[in-house]
């Protein structure tokens, strides 16, 4: 996502995907790959601080935290979050198909 590859997102992430960002705005697949494409939303840097992941079948629920700075329609934001994210795999891998993420407040 640093890099903005759409390509490789576009594969990773599932037709169905709901992402849903810190401040509640809620996006399709489709939606989230024009946002990278167009520079509207870019991710400077992603620093994960905590990761757990559960398998259950095809499916994996991964929760976690992390340090992002992100550009927003120009403006520069940097905070933590808190995340859930789900995957399902099919016969191509896995793939992202929801995402959930709260800002935390500073210590």
């Amino acid at each position: 996502m640093v890099h903005a590859d759409t390509g490789t997102l576009a594969h990773l992430l599932g037709p169905d995907l709901t992402y849903t960002h810190t401040d509640g705005a809620e996006n399709t697949r489709a939606e989230f790959l024009r946002l990278l494409a167009s520079g509207a939303l870019r991710y400077v840097s992603i620093a994960p601080e905590a990761r757990e992941v559960r398998v259950f079948g095809s499916s994996a629920v991964v929760t976690g935290r992390s340090a992002m700075r992100v550009e927003a329609e120009g403006q520069a934001h940097a905070f933590r979050i808190r995340y859930l994210a789900v995957y399902r795999r099919d016969t191509r891998g896995w793939e992202l198909i929801a995402w959930q993420s709260t800002r935390l407040t500073p210590p």
